[in-house]
């Protein structure tokens, strides 16, 4: 499956970001060609990890004429989890502990769901990923409602649900001295400094609904998203977009890394009252989108020990004048990994090759 995608996505490319594959194969796209003075590569090795792992689905209404904002939050789950890495096969488990997120009563309960295939080869850099989240809370009650008392917790809203569908890849211009898997997949090491200019395709969808409107009646100011009574809306947008990211290495082992790419996508939303008899609004709009990384931390011949995080975000206009969605996604994870020679991984390569 994931060869499949790959080809679809290496084709995207030539159209999205004007790098030209001719004379390049499949195989020369997943193939390692790296210059061994600035990367080490372990993937013949079996990668063991355990890590720990926050991850969020936010959302925000913002009315630029009104200048306010309505901040709706989950209640993030740490996750404990291991996994282990050998060659292009990668496999993470992830648990909930009940013991550990014990805050229901604060920020209420939040149920998730969240499936995420990651591609991370020398030259290519591609996401695939799914996410259910239900049960929200006001973040900011005390600016945005004019009844609030901080006595009354923070407003729970179990009933809103979002539904988050997106994928996006990236060509890797300088693969042979950079490497984004040395942080975020730990089977390989950048041992000198080096970045890469990076370039792609994205698709994007979401999808958010309520049993009744997302803005409260005793919202301030009264003139907020032009006092329309959102229940529900989705829209789709298709981006592309360009960056840059970086490796910075100190002693061959202590490493940061820094990318930020940034996007530009077209396409529709749609929105619902919560009177129904109103009908929806509709809108064709262009989006601005950036998916930041960073990871810090040591990376040796066999342990690996760092902290990494991912944010995708999306401003999006809706069809309210002046009024817009920030929706974002991320990942705070933190890993240590070990690194052993896997002979039986070794036969089991000889035999199908």
């Amino acid at each position: 499956m994931k060869t499949i995608f790959t080809i679809i996505f290496a084709g995207s490319l030539i159209l999205f970001s004007g790098t030209s594959l001719s004379g390049q194969t499949l195989l020369e796209l997943l193939s390692e060609d790296h210059d061994s003075s600035y990367i080490e590569s372990y993937q013949n090795q079996l990668t063991t990890r355990l890590y720990s792992s926050r991850k969020y689905t936010n959302f925000t209404l913002k009315d630029r004429s009104e200048n306010a904002s309505l901040d709706y939050r989950p209640n993030p789950q740490l996750n404990l989890g291991f996994g282990i890495s050998y060659s292009a096969f990668t496999l993470n488990l992830g648990f909930n502990f009940p013991f550990i997120n014990d805050d229901d009563d604060k920020y209420g309960n939040t149920d998730y769901m969240d499936l995420q295939t990651h591609i991370l080869t020398p030259k290519l850099t591609i996401e695939f990923y799914f996410s259910i989240t239900k049960g929200y809370h006001i973040a900011n009650p005390d600016e945005r409602l004019s009844d609030y008392q901080s006595s009354q917790g923070l407003p729970q809203r179990p009933d809103i649900l979002t539904i988050n569908i997106g994928a996006q890849g990236y060509y890797i211009f300088n693969s042979k001295k950079f490497s984004y898997r040395a942080a975020f997949n730990q089977d390989e090491r950048q041992i000198k400094s080096a970045g890469s200019l990076l370039a792609g395709p994205a698709l994007y969808s979401n999808y958010i609904q309520g049993d009744s409107s997302f803005i409260p009646l005793q919202i301030n100011p009264p003139g907020f998203f032009d006092g329309y009574r959102l229940k529900s809306s989705r829209y789709t947008r298709v981006a592309a977009g360009g960056g840059y990211a970086h490796n910075f290495i100190y002693k061959k082992s202590f490493f940061l890394t820094l990318s930020m790419i940034l996007g530009v996508g077209g396409g529709f939303m749609k929105i619902n009252e919560e009177d129904i008899t109103l009908g929806a609004k509709n809108n064709f709009d262009v989006s601005l989108i950036y998916t930041f990384r960073a990871a810090a931390g040591y990376n040796s011949r066999k342990f690996f020990a760092g902290v990494t995080y991912v944010n995708t975000a999306q401003n999006t206009p809706t069809p309210i004048k002046r009024a817009i969605y920030i929706f974002d996604a991320g990942n705070l994870r933190f890993n240590i990994a070990y690194r052993f020679q896997f002979k039986a991984g070794e036969e089991i390569k000889k035999k199908l090759m």
